[in-house]
């Protein structure tokens, strides 16, 4: 995994992954239940895209989805509509 800057440790990096993660889940969830508008959504999907091509954050997604933190409907979505397929 890319540092973010110099000085960031490995398990600095982790967390804030994690935290971009969880909103990334938590738009999810509104997105479930109605809360988000289809623009909302289009937005927060195409960040969602955009962090998982252009970032390090799915390599950061394989260590993190192996403890199975994260609602499993929300994995199921990650895997099948925003991590880039070849």
């Amino acid at each position: 995994m890319h540092n973010l800057e110099p000085n960031t440790s490995e398990s600095e990096q982790y967390f804030f992954t994690y935290y971009l993660l969880s909103i990334c889940s938590h738009a999810f969830a509104m997105r479930q239940r109605d809360v988000l508008t289809d623009a909302e959504w289009r937005s927060y999907a195409q960040w969602m895209r955009n962090s998982f091509q252009r970032g390090t954050i799915n390599e950061a997604w394989k260590r993190i989805e192996e403890d199975k933190w994260f609602d499993p409907e929300f994995q199921k979505f990650v895997d099948r509509e925003i991590i880039p397929t070849k």
